[in-house]
């Protein structure tokens, strides 16, 4: 078991010059065949857009994700991934970071409009992909590729369009299967933009209603309404998920954890946990692990 959770950079795929102006265009396959640590659960600071064909497993924080046919796949910066059962996966794959994606907009970044994105409302993973949503994403992963390969003049800027309208595509082949936006308001991806950003030292609604410029009853009110949920849940739930991920990938202590995720004291986060989960910090490390290895057996 590795000390902390593998970060693997932008410059780990592209030369330092192009990971640099923050994107990378490729193969799947080729990148996993270069590198097979890229199998292996990791994380990143910056996004992933995969657009594949054929079969395999995608394991996307505790959650696994069949994948058949064409299947549109997107990993958020933070998130802990890694696949199974690659062998039959090929396609195109763009690492990008959200600066590259909004280009000169202020913030939130656009990407929280769309679902895929952690945080979003979404789903991560969108497999079976219709034959004419595929035919259009083909045609924008070839373009991808090609202006990557190619860099001709403004290819950058080429890029983030197609980029964009891969995102387009996803979305509404999204929206054809579930029917609704789940992304709620502006307000509510700004909080979850703040959520993502700020969660380790901002821990109260009232926190991230003075971050917001609104009032805590305002800010519930709209994430109830966008969500279904409240402020102070998404919270906790945002806590709870680095603390589970930690507890299974890494081998920093419960008290470790507990100082990364902001507590001043680990019986506040053991308790924490408790209270979320039932189980103490302790045994549920020891929980998951045995499930993750009867699972691989």
């Amino acid at each position: 078991m590795r000390r902390d959770i593998p970060v693997l950079p932008l410059t780990d795929y592209a030369p330092p010059g192009l990971a640099e102006r923050g994107v990378f265009v490729g193969r799947f396959e080729s990148s996993v065949n270069h590198r097979p640590c890229r199998l292996r659960t990791h994380r990143h600071h910056h996004f992933e857009l995969f657009w594949l064909e054929g079969r395999g497993t995608h394991v996307n924080d505790f959650v696994e994700h069949p994948l058949a046919g064409r299947s549109f796949v997107v990993v958020s910066p933070g998130q802990v991934h890694g696949w199974e059962e690659h062998g039959g996966l090929r396609g195109t794959m763009v690492g990008f970071t959200a600066e590259f994606f909004d280009g000169r907009e202020p913030p939130p970044s656009a990407l929280l409009a769309y679902p895929f994105v952690h945080g979003s409302g979404g789903p991560p993973a969108l497999a079976g992909v219709g034959a004419g949503t595929a035919a259009e994403l083909d045609r924008v992963a070839a373009a991808l590729e090609d202006e990557y390969r190619r860099q001709g003049p403004d290819w950058s800027g080429a890029l983030r369009a197609w980029l964009r309208l891969a995102f387009v595509h996803g979305a509404r082949a999204q929206a054809r299967r579930a029917p609704g936006d789940p992304r709620g308001g502006d307000l509510v991806r700004r909080f979850r933009l703040e959520l993502e950003t700020h969660f380790r030292t901002t821990t109260s609604v009232a926190g991230f209603a003075r971050r917001l410029g609104v009032t805590a009853g305002h800010l519930n009110d709209a994430i109830r309404a966008g969500t279904g949920r409240t402020a102070g849940g998404l919270i906790r739930e945002r806590v709870l998920l680095e603390g589970r991920r930690l507890l299974l990938h890494s081998e920093l202590s419960v008290s470790e954890i507990a100082y990364r995720l902001g507590f001043d004291d680990p019986s506040y986060f053991a308790r924490f946990f408790r209270r979320e989960l039932a189980q103490a910090p302790g045994e549920y490390r020891a929980a998951i692990r045995e499930k993750y290895r009867s699972n691989a057996a």
